[in-house]
């Protein structure tokens, strides 16, 4: 059961949905309790766009293993897109309990929390997630641009540096430190930035 589940898995990031729902389907014949390969049939319906169908594998994957972290997160990823921010985050919080130390889930939900203002657990979990994950650049940038939003400017500033430090060509911290910058009156400083941004991606202006 578990090569084919991961036969469906490898089919699925090859672009071959058509094989990878048949091997999906031929695994849940043989196992209709088999948390991955719901899980896994769930993503790829997703997908297709076929959201309430994903939304029954997940919720029928979780029903079997409640603390199934992919299920879980994937779960609370189609609530949010469909506007349940309150219910996805109980899946959040169940996901990070079996899981705490995953930094994608920090910051998926710090993500969450962020979109809601709520700027403290937003804040405590993009540091859970940047001291799992220290590189992630993406992360650095991202906690900036909360931070700059509500104030807190010396803050957003490290963690830009930080995030040019990893990759100085990185389009969006550039272009968020060079705002900072402007905010605070300093337009030479801002000038340089901006102008580094316009080289690395001339077509985003």
């Amino acid at each position: 059961m578990e090569t084919l589940c991961s036969y469906g898995c490898v089919l699925y990031r090859l672009s071959q949905l058509d094989k990878a729902e048949e091997v999906y389907r031929r695994a849940l014949l043989l196992d209709p309790d088999h948390v991955e390969s719901h899980c896994g049939y769930g993503i790829l319906l997703n997908r297709r766009g076929q959201k309430t169908e994903a939304g029954l594998h997940y919720a029928r994957a979780l029903e079997i293993d409640p603390e199934h972290v992919e299920s879980n997160f994937r779960y609370a990823r189609l609530l949010e897109e469909k506007g349940e921010p309150i219910e996805a985050e109980t899946y959040y919080i169940v996901a990070l309990k079996a899981d705490p130390e995953s930094s994608k889930l920090h910051l998926y939900y710090a993500r969450l929390l962020a979109q809601h203002g709520l700027i403290h657990g937003a804040r405590v979990h993009f540091r859970y997630a940047l001291k799992i994950s220290p590189e992630d650049v993406e992360a650095h940038c991202e906690y900036a641009r909360l931070l700059a939003r509500f104030g807190h400017r010396h803050e957003a500033e490290v963690q830009y540096k930080k995030a040019l430090e990893l990759n100085p060509g990185h389009f969006g911290s550039l272009s968020g430190y060079g705002d900072l910058l402007k905010e605070k009156g300093q337009y030479t400083e801002a000038e340089k930035i901006y102008r580094q941004a316009e080289c690395f991606r001339q077509d985003a202006w």
